[in-house]
């Protein structure tokens, strides 16, 4: 009534090869795991081209920026090299003035000016004026 052990052993190593893998299960495994390593590996990559991307983006913009600035320094530079010119010839046209009419040096707020409006002389302080 006992069974003999050469009919349990088949059944026992059924159930035991059914529930360790095959090859062909761990190979799709390993290759599934190095595919998701892999693709994960292509995400990084394609997340440092983007930085790079976005790097060269930046670095573009901020030298044009800095152009652009560059620029404006100049054109400024260069308005002030005109008022400064503008100034000097004013003053010199100042001193050939003050040359041919006299001296105004010795003026005071306290001298008085006769005016000839339209043939009515006026008189005032010269700081009434100024």
């Amino acid at each position: 009534s006992r069974t003999p052990r050469k009919s349990l052993l088949p059944l026992y190593s059924l159930t035991t090869m059914a529930k360790t893998p095959s090859r062909k299960s761990r190979s799709k495994k390993a290759a599934k795991k190095s595919s998701s390593a892999s693709a994960a590996k292509k995400k990084s990559i394609t997340k440092i081209d983007y930085l790079d991307k976005a790097n060269a983006k930046l670095k573009a913009a901020h030298d044009n920026r800095e152009r652009d600035y560059a620029a404006e320094i100049k054109k400024l530079d260069d308005k002030e090299e005109e008022v400064l010119v503008r100034l000097s010839k004013l003053e010199e046209q100042k001193e050939k003035v003050a040359t041919e009419h006299g001296e105004t040096e010795d003026a005071s707020d306290d001298d008085l000016i006769e005016i000839n409006a339209g043939g009515k002389i006026i008189a005032a302080k010269r700081g009434t004026l100024c």
